[in-house]
């Protein structure tokens, strides 16, 4: 009698790289972008052979756009460097491109400005010599935003300018709506930095340039690519721009129209974003009880405290608001809650910039190369000639 055949053991299915992606991915649209670090950091560990992997650097950025979803600069910066890596190793000129834009937006979010200027400026040569027109629409934007993080205002502008005509050139409609949201967010922001600063003459001009590009971007609230997320962000952007220039009927009914477009949406921090421009608004308009109405119901939302950004956007509405109504006491409390939530940002962009200082130190290959970019730069203002194509 033969003897009994033995059982195979089992083997286990490893996951592959583009596996742990794909479920990263999934993960990251759910909105948990701790989980999707963890996957996609898994992906590109797992990521094998020999020369460059594209898996590697899809799986470095998603870490990149995880982290930043969840206000981790410094770990964006580290993670958009690294796949910045990949993908010039590949010699994939648009990745490299959105990578660098990436590193350059999490520096300034960490208030190192001067240290996104070089990146910021290398993304915009790169782009400008081997990158699509939308790429370089991209860089052009994040240029701008570079400059009106130090402070120059009119000069970002007139980069804006240049990005919204190279991504219409491209035809290309996502890139289109990007700029345009990106010009209308930095022309908002500047705004209520100059309204801040005293300067009330020079933010209402601001807020009347800023009025004809957010006649154009109207035209664009409802391309058939756009998700309602995208169609409901793109109101707010343009509703904000119509406010800051006392156009209060057309903003309520963009801000309306956003709220009810995110009535089904799982993003907090989208719905909240709605629903505070909405209370913004009344107050500028001296609707005092239903601004008090919606405000009140904000700050009893337990998640509100989970962004530092909207609570420093509804405390310093709840002063505002205090003041209207002369309620002094209130307001002052306000204040030190306001003062509180602006002392930690102020330490976690410290802890940041400290974080990217490091691996700037480190001896990036590309951080060095970057710098050589901005040491042939005169100036953070691009010649007119190299941007064309």
């Amino acid at each position: 009698m033969p003897p009994p055949k033995r059982r195979q053991p089992e083997v286990k299915h490893q996951a592959s790289c583009e596996d742990l992606l794909r479920q990263a991915q999934q993960v990251f649209d759910g909105e948990r972008p701790l989980a999707a670090v963890a996957l996609a950091l898994l992906a590109e560990q797992s990521c094998g052979g020999s020369g460059p992997q594209p898996c590697a650097a899809a799986a470095a950025r998603l870490q990149a756009e995880a982290h930043w979803a969840n206000g981790a600069f410094d770990q964006t910066f580290n993670c958009a460097i690294r796949a910045a890596e990949h993908y010039a190793a590949l010699n994939q000129a648009t990745g490299q491109v959105a990578m660098l834009n990436q590193a350059a937006l999490a520096a300034c979010a960490a208030g190192l400005a001067e240290d996104a200027l070089p990146l910021a400026l290398q993304a915009l040569e790169l782009a400008s010599q081997a990158a699509p027109l939308e790429s370089l629409a991209s860089a052009l934007s994040t240029f701008a935003h570079v400059q009106a993080n130090l402070g120059e205002f009119e000069a970002a502008e007139q980069v804006h300018q240049q990005a919204l005509i190279k991504a219409q050139e491209s035809g290309n409609g996502p890139a289109l709506v990007r700029c345009f949201a990106n010009a209308l967010m930095a022309g908002v922001l500047a705004f209520d930095e100059l309204l801040a600063g005293g300067k009330t003459l020079l933010a209402q001009a601001s807020s009347m340039r800023l009025l004809p590009l957010a006649q154009q971007a109207h035209g664009l609230l409802d391309m058939s690519f756009m998700s309602d997320a995208q169609r409901a962000i793109l109101r707010l952007n343009v509703g904000h721009a119509l406010m800051n220039a006392q156009r209060f009927e057309e903003a309520g009914r963009l801000f309306h129209d956003s709220l009810q477009l995110l009535a089904d949406s799982t993003s907090e921090v989208l719905h909240y974003s709605a629903a505070h421009a909405l209370c913004e608004l009344d107050l500028r308009c001296g609707h005092l009880a239903s601004a008090q109405e919606r405000l009140q119901e904000l700050l009893l939302k337990r998640s509100v405290s989970l962004n530092p950004l909207q609570r420093e956007d509804f405390l310093r509405t709840a002063m505002a608001l205090c003041q209207a109504l002369k309620e002094q006491e209130q307001s002052l409390k306000y204040g030190v809650r306001l003062s509180q939530v602006l002392a930690e940002q102020a330490q976690k962009r410290q802890r940041a910039a400290l974080q990217i200082r490091a691996v700037q130190a480190s001896g990036q290959v590309l951080l060095a190369a970057a710098s050589e970019t901005a040491g042939q730069q005169p100036s953070s203002n691009p010649e007119p000639g190299p941007l064309t194509t």
